[in-house]
């Protein structure tokens, strides 16, 4: 390495030549000591925030998170409960003499995994076996009593088709029938007045129920609506 003499006598490296090989050697190293203090800056940077971040993730899990962990188990226990009640639906409807016993319908509730047997007539045996079955599956079954049995229910509902303009249903446009309803013990009848009814929409139902009642020999209660579209 050269020096250059200053008038105090003291010494100084020289300058070097920026074309010189040395003066670029120097400048290299220097630049990959500034790239590599750089780099470990990063480096030291990016570790704070990896730790941060395995910090956030180890700490208690979201509400969000905490109410999809419940929907998807909810989910589950409903899919588990429908499979169930379906085995024991498949069940019944395949017992000999099941027309006939009382049986109605099954109201099925997956996610308490139970069922509300709607029944027709005294408790027997098939009620009983019913009961044993859906046990046997981990369901609870009640029984709701009914006054009319499934066949009396069908031939209302058959009788009412094709009824508008006719008898009771004069002045009213049959939409539709529904022979079985869990919350109504009868047929229900939806549709409209061909006519406007003297007094409210309540009252002209209730007055029609009752002569429709009279008339088919079944419980009957009207509902506006019911109209069926075309898919």
């Amino acid at each position: 390495m050269s020096f250059e003499e200053e008038a105090d006598n003291s010494v100084y490296p020289a300058p070097l030549a920026p074309d010189s090989p040395l003066s670029t050697s120097i400048g290299n190293r220097r630049r990959l000591l500034a790239f590599a203090a750089l780099a470990l800056t990063s480096a030291v940077a990016g570790g704070l925030g990896i730790a941060r971040t395995a910090a956030a993730d180890d700490g208690p899990a979201s509400p969000e998170t905490a109410e999809q962990a419940a929907f998807w188990k909810h989910e589950a226990d409903s899919a588990r409960g429908e499979q169930r009640l379906g085995e024991l639906k498949t069940w019944i409807i395949s017992q000999p003499g099941i027309e006939t016993s009382g049986y109605i319908e099954s109201v099925n509730n997956a996610s308490t995994l139970s069922t509300i047997l709607l029944w027709s007539g005294p408790a027997n045996r098939m009620q009983q076996q019913i009961k044993d079955k859906a046990r046997q599956l981990g369901i609870t079954a009640t029984v709701r009593q009914r006054k009319y049995s499934s066949a009396e229910l069908d031939r209302a509902a058959m009788t009412l088709t094709g009824r508008s303009g006719q008898g009771a249903f004069g002045n009213f446009k049959i939409n539709s029938v529904v022979g079985l309803d869990p919350d109504f013990d009868g047929v229900i009848v939806r549709g409209e007045y061909m006519q406007p009814p003297t007094g409210s929409r309540a009252e002209a139902d209730a007055a029609l129920a009752k002569a429709a009642t009279a008339e088919i020999g079944v419980a009957v209660a009207i509902e506006p609506g019911g109209e069926m579209f075309p898919a």
